[in-house]
């Protein structure tokens, strides 16, 4: 009879296990998020200096922008949590980079020096910009990058103004296959859009 108690004991404690550990599987797939939308506008110009209308840390001399915007919503991602989030330039084709623009050096009175411009064909992961979620656990947010500072990162071993100098774009284009990632979750997303997203002439 005592045998048979402890057996109860023993499987009853078995049970309460599984029980709890399925509940805490169910808890980190309940944070796992999941992206119901993610738009992309069109690009955006300022002569502004950019470093103070993006979080994204600036490139060296990078000073005008040419602006991308995506909106998105994602849900389940844990109340109140903070969710870092980048772009993923995918270029999934071979022959067609995520991003491309073309580089030039622009001096004080406007001015382009002599030099070749650059053309930078990017596909990549930009940097990480942070959102806050809601109380649900859901982020109905954006994130806004300039791509002259994206460019211009990915090219600093091949591509460099001079003292004074900034660097602009003369043609940017963004292609379709753009994703968001969540980098905290695991989780992205297909960006939609009007794509190609176009500025200047190539």
């Amino acid at each position: 009879m005592v045998a048979v108690r402890r057996t109860s004991k023993i499987i009853a404690l078995l049970a309460a296990t599984l029980v709890a550990l399925a509940f805490g599987v169910g808890l980190a797939d309940a944070r796992a998020g999941k992206f119901l939308s993610s738009t992309a506008g069109g690009l955006t110009t300022t002569t502004t200096a950019s470093s103070a209308l993006t979080a994204a840390t600036p490139a060296d001399n990078a000073a005008p922008g040419v602006f991308l915007t995506v909106k998105f919503n994602e849900v389940g991602v844990g109340a109140n949590r903070t969710v870092d989030y980048a772009l993923q330039f995918a270029g999934t084709k071979p022959s067609t980079p995520g991003l491309l623009a073309n580089l030039i050096c622009v001096n004080n009175g406007n001015n382009q020096p002599q030099g070749v411009p650059l053309t930078v064909a990017f596909s990549g992961a930009s940097e990480t910009l942070s959102q806050s979620a809601d109380a649900k656990g859901n982020v109905d947010g954006s994130v806004t990058y300039n791509l002259v500072k994206v460019a211009a990162d990915n090219a600093k071993a091949n591509f460099k103004c001079g003292s004074g100098q900034t660097v602009e774009a003369t043609y940017v284009q963004v292609n379709a296959d753009l994703l968001i990632l969540d980098k905290t979750n695991g989780s992205n997303a297909v960006v939609s859009g009007a794509f190609p997203l176009i500025y200047g002439a190539p």
